[in-house]
């Protein structure tokens, strides 16, 4: 699905088989590292009215990866080359609000983990 300004494919690349993305973004949160919200996943929290605690419930309790909505972004939101797999979880808040979380992980220098978008899954 492309995206006005973004390239993006689910079919190009192959995402990285030995990384299993669950452990390592539930590992980022357990090990209390800030995981950071883009300026358009910022924009979409806001506009959604879905708060950082409802991420977190999300990626780390209720939510269950949806590999079928992964992408393969090479360019930014600002046009720059990224070549970066984003992964998408879909989960349930404690109020019952069924979200999908899309996260990217940026490997150089440190391992981060960015939250691209969230929107509303039902």
């Amino acid at each position: 699905m492309a995206r006005k300004g973004i390239k993006t494919s689910n079919v190009a690349v192959v995402p990285p088989a030995k990384v299993k993305i669950e452990d390592l973004v539930q590992g980022v949160y357990s090990q209390a590292v800030m995981i950071i919200p883009t300026g358009h996943a910022k924009k979409r929290l806001e506009d959604r009215e879905v708060t950082m605690q409802e991420v977190r419930q999300v990626l780390t309790r209720s939510g269950s990866r949806k590999a079928s909505k992964d992408q393969f972004c090479k360019y930014d939101a600002a046009g720059n080359e990224i070549n970066r797999w984003s992964y998408a979880f879909v989960g349930r808040t404690t109020d019952r609000r069924k979200l999908r979380v899309c996260v990217s992980v940026v490997e150089n220098p440190d391992r981060k983990v960015l939250i691209v978008t969230v929107l509303d899954e039902e």
